[in-house]
């Protein structure tokens, strides 16, 4: 499992250059956010595929940090697992249990080769390349969402009735105790 950049990406993606004897014409790609738990439980078993299909270049793309592949390869949710043939994007693995078995059977149904039966997830696994514990790090474009929605919910009651009999009330209290 190679970690890979958007140029990188799309350097592999490019049928013409990868077109040797000893590379199968699929790629398995995962779209992934660092920091996305989904994303972390799934790395192990994504890992793991590098190992038991060895005759499959097998990428992950940071979909956070690299945006603009999201809308040309239609990554909506992380994590996304796609198998790309001959440049285009064949299949999405989208299948509710994200296990081992459930990714090596997709990848034999889809490219047809044979996984190196001896595999299984283990502890070397979770370390990397795709990290298993999610980083932690501040959304601050949900704090923004906040921020947005509290100052328009404060709008919308300032202007109903409650909102102005609220101000009424302080108006009256305010000048009751001057």
């Amino acid at each position: 499992v190679r970690l890979v950049n958007s140029s990188v990406l799309l350097d592999f993606l490019t049928f013409d250059k990868n077109s040797n004897n000893d590379s199968t014409d699929c790629i398995l790609i995962m779209f992934y956010a660092p920091w996305c738990k989904f994303c972390a439980r799934t790395a192990a078993q994504f890992n793991a595929l590098g190992r038991a299909f060895i005759q499959l270049d097998i990428l992950a793309v940071d979909a956070v940090h690299f945006s603009n592949l999201n809308a040309r390869f239609g990554t909506v949710a992380v994590p996304n697992i796609m198998v790309f043939h001959s440049s285009r994007s064949a299949i999405r693995f989208n299948q509710t249990e994200r296990s081992f078995d459930k990714l090596v059977e997709f990848v034999m149904n889809v490219t047809g080769l044979e996984p190196n039966k001896s595999v299984e997830v283990e502890d070397i696994d979770y370390i990397g390349p795709v990290s298993s514990i999610p980083t932690i790090e501040p959304d601050y474009l949900l704090w923004c969402a906040w921020i947005f929605v509290i100052l328009c919910s404060s709008n919308m009651f300032i202007k109903s009735q409650y909102g102005q009999n609220a101000i009424e009330r302080v108006k009256t209290l305010w000048q009751e105790h001057q």
